[in-house]
């Protein structure tokens, strides 16, 4: 991956996370017990806002490959894609000054 395309990656990172409302799912998530996860009608209802918008917020998230969607039912229940995230991380160091 070259330097710009890892620099592309990480802009689309943080304007996801630049959300508010999208942050505020990740850290809900974060916070589940390993192997639990969250379906979009009680994330709407934790974080008081519309299944529709939920549903929006997740895709962001599901296009940068953050989560695991996993049908049950008639329902998707989500979970954090610990992987993803520490790839994320991993290009960040790689491209702050002194990273590896």
């Amino acid at each position: 991956m070259t330097d710009a395309t890892a620099r592309q990656d990480l802009v689309a990172f943080a304007r996801a996370l630049g959300d508010p409302t999208r942050l505020r799912l990740v850290l809900l998530l974060a916070e589940q017990p390993e192997g639990g996860a969250l379906c979009v009608h009680a994330l709407a209802h934790r974080l008081g806002v519309s299944q529709p918008a939920i549903s929006q917020h997740l895709a962001v998230l599901r296009d940068l490959g953050l989560l695991h969607a996993e049908r049950a039912g008639a329902r998707t229940h989500y979970t954090l894609d610990r992987a993803q995230w520490a790839a994320y991380r991993d290009l960040l160091d790689r491209l702050l000054p002194g990273g590896s």
